[in-house]
């Protein structure tokens, strides 16, 4: 085996891990997004896939903010804010946006 064989199944087992970090993680969680406002239940430590599962509508808010990743297997998982993080974008900026976007549909 060259190593660009070996690099490439060791990402390969980093994205899976991942991917199975973020699912067994997101079912862990005790709290229910889909109860009370949008303020209530939307923080900066909400997942990327809790927020879609909020509201699909809220992924044109994120990739309008530059987060185009958002259905990546490992970026589900993540936190609004460890996303926000990873892309060099406004996290506050972001959820005052996502925040807007569900009010104004309400």
């Amino acid at each position: 085996m060259n190593i660009q064989t070996i690099i490439a199944l060791v990402v390969l087992a980093l994205i899976i891990a991942a991917a199975a970090y973020a699912s067994f993680a997101d079912s862990q969680k005790k709290k229910n997004i889909g109860a009370g406002s949008a303020e209530e239940v939307i923080s900066k430590h909400t997942t990327i896939r809790e927020l879609l599962n909020y509201d699909e509508g809220i992924a044109e808010v994120l990739k309008a903010h530059g987060m185009h990743c958002i259905g990546c297997p490992s970026s589900a998982g993540e936190e609004l804010w460890q996303a926000c993080s990873v892309h060099s974008i406004d996290e506050e900026e972001l959820l005052k946006d996502i925040i807007e976007y569900v009010n104004s549909k309400q």
